[in-house]
């Protein structure tokens, strides 16, 4: 567990998470790249959102990586309970990483 980025066309989740899958031959073939938010203060759940100039969007939140696809399903699932009647925060950073926008999203329901 760390914090980690993934690229994304839209930065809002329903499922509060956000996950990929790829190849690499260095960490065995197959591999999940999963992405939680961050809780802080008052137990608040968060990602940090930045606009890259590709339009695109980058995530920013506690990430994962794993080779075995049951641990993903545990993983998803500790997620959905994490942030079950709890709101989402967008926290929308500029270029040089400072907070410009704190978005609510509506609150997440598993």
């Amino acid at each position: 567990m760390g914090s980690g980025t993934m690229p994304v066309k839209n930065y809002r989740t329903k499922k509060g998470y956000y996950l990929a899958q790829d190849f690499d031959e260095k960490i065995g073939g197959k591999f999940y790249f999963l992405i939680e938010p961050l809780l802080g203060f008052g137990n608040r759940a968060f990602f940090y959102v930045r606009k890259l100039p590709s339009g695109r969007y980058e995530v920013e939140g506690e990430a994962y990586i794993l080779t075995n696809y049951e641990n993903v399903k545990r993983h998803k699932n500790d997620a959905a309970r994490k942030i079950k009647g709890k709101k989402l925060y967008y926290y929308h950073l500029d270029e040089n990483g400072a907070i410009v926008e704190k978005e609510l999203e509506n609150e997440i329901q598993t």
